[in-house]
């Protein structure tokens, strides 16, 4: 079987890693970042983090990470009171904007019409390009950046 992108992965791995990337932006950092993760209960897990970066050519971005993550805890094995919790991304939006020049680029997930009875419902992954002026859609599906692969392409792009 061929493993997702974003297939679930332990809890504990999930929250290293995500903290490990943004880490590896520390250096361009210029604003300490204020990074938190809020339990809405045992199931659903808020992680969000915004931060200046100052890019390769100098430029400053702000950048702001919100995720939604859903966690399942395993049967407990034996002789343990709780299971090992796992966790995969279940939405997000990741955004890059310049002070007095607006958004440059976004990603963002689709949005459940059972949650978000808004008018701009969407069944796709979004991305956003607002310096050329285009929207990119990606279908559903297992296609779209980790947070590392954002952070990289806001640095090569300006």
């Amino acid at each position: 079987m061929k493993q997702l992108k974003h297939d679930w992965n332990w809890l504990e791995d999930y929250l290293s890693v995500h903290e490990a990337v943004i880490g590896r932006f520390q250096q361009y950092m210029i604003t300490s970042n204020s990074y938190s993760h809020k339990w809405f209960n045992s199931e659903y897990l808020e992680l969000s983090i915004s931060f200046t970066l100052r890019t390769h050519q100098g430029a400053l971005v702000n950048v702001s990470i919100m995720k939604d993550v859903e966690v399942k805890s395993l049967v407990p094995s034996k002789g343990k009171k709780t299971g090992r919790r796992r966790a995969r991304t279940e939405a997000y939006t990741y955004v890059a904007y310049r002070s007095g020049q607006g958004c440059l680029l976004r990603y963002c997930s689709p949005h459940d019409r059972l949650f978000d009875k808004s008018s701009d419902h969407h069944e796709f992954h979004h991305k956003h390009d607002f310096t050329s002026g285009q929207e990119i859609i990606t279908r559903t599906g297992d296609n779209w950046p980790h947070v590392d692969d954002f952070l990289s392409e806001v640095m090569s792009r300006l």
